[in-house]
């Protein structure tokens, strides 16, 4: 490594973001990339930075498997060493993500809905649990690569010399809180799950020792203005972000999406209400199908109806119409024709984006 040329990516006017005590280390990590990208790539665009809140407050429910909620324990906390516990979403302060699946999850969920930005929304630390997407310009991403295990140096960089941050975990143990300077943080070997956190790696480089130049996600006071150099064997590079674009998210697209969900939460509620009044005349393999269908889209709505977009809930609508229309017309013969599809709405401006809300079904956020 002595002929090895360091190298550190220009910051620029991307700011070094502070979770504060809340453990959005995660959702930081991830704000700073979309935000580097997307500044790299458009260097004369003057609002270019994403929202930690938006991905806070929206992420979750979409993708629930892979999440772990905690709260403050108040009575054991202290001034700022505060501590988390385990707990129900209702009580959350905040959630932590699977490093694995909860990471892919994210990724899906920046190709699929993006994140808006930080002008539009600001980060206020803990879950606003009655946010909806916010209309207006989306950061999306349009690729993913994830990193080769124990790459090379000179592979990181030119990974880095492309413009690319790279998400990576690395062990963090208390006494990391408190280092300064421009020296290179080391310390003994082991893995403790409980020290684990998400950095942005901006830099690879050697001063005794092969070193990533990291983005941590506490302030610019904390180390030398919020970098710091980490022994390369302390980080886990995990994956970067190839190439992001920003959308529109419409008034009128939202319109249509509240149109679409509405029908479908009418319609699962009128099928219902028919099963129970008629399911007499279906024999056991179709009630099992029928209400398999009612119950799959049931849990279908409860899980997005906040984030699906309208061709989404129109396909759900469709899959379900598909299995119970013929079912329906076996119930009641002849009548199916003009039997309970779903209403229409003679004055759209005046929808409730919650919209009708069907019994046994999803009932808003």
């Amino acid at each position: 490594m002595a002929h090895f040329e360091n190298f550190s990516l220009e910051l620029s006017d991307v700011r070094i973001r502070d979770q504060e005590n809340y453990g959005w280390c995660t959702f930081k990590a991830t704000a700073f990339l979309l935000s580097y990208e997307l500044k790299f790539n458009n260097p004369k665009l003057k609002h270019f930075e994403a929202s930690t809140q938006d991905l806070i407050d929206n992420f979750y429910i979409k993708y629930p498997d892979n999440v772990t909620y905690k709260k403050t324990d108040r009575e054991n906390s202290k001034g700022k060493n505060r501590v988390h516990v385990k707990c129900q979403k209702e009580e959350m302060d905040f959630y932590t993500i699977s490093i694995e699946k909860g990471l892919k999850d994210l990724f899906k969920f920046l190709q699929s809905d993006g994140v808006c930005l930080e002008r539009r929304l600001k980060y206020v630390k803990r879950v606003q649990k009655d946010k909806r997407p916010i209309p207006g310009e989306r950061i999306k991403i349009d690729k993913v690569t994830y990193v080769a295990h124990n790459p090379s140096a000179s592979d990181v960089k030119k990974i880095l010399m492309k413009g690319h941050p790279i998400m990576a975990v690395m062990y963090a143990p208390d006494e990391f809180e408190e280092h300064h300077g421009e020296e290179v943080y080391n310390t003994g070997p082991g893995l403790d799950m409980d020290c684990v956190h998400m950095v942005a790696v901006t830099g690879v480089g050697f001063d005794g020792v092969v070193y990533y130049d990291i983005v941590n996600s506490w302030g610019s006071s904390w180390g030398n203005g919020g970098r710091c150099k980490v022994a390369r064997d302390l980080v886990w590079l995990l994956a970067y972000i190839d190439g992001v674009h920003l959308e529109v998210f419409s008034v009128d697209e939202n319109k249509k999406k509240v149109v679409a969900k509405n029908k479908l939460l009418t319609y699962a509620d009128k099928l219902k209400g028919h099963f129970g009044e008629h399911a007499s005349h279906l024999d056991t393999d179709e009630k099992k199908r029928f209400t398999d269908a009612l119950e799959a889209a049931n849990q279908w709505l409860e899980a997005n109806h906040q984030l699906a977009k309208a061709d989404e809930f129109e396909d759900k609508m469709k899959e379900l119409e598909d299995i119970c229309k013929p079912l329906i017309a076996k119930m009641v013969e002849g009548v199916y024709s003009g039997f309970y599809w779903p209403c229409e709405y003679e004055d759209e401006d005046d929808l409730d984006e919650d919209g009708p809300v069907a019994s046994g079904s999803c009932s808003g956020p």
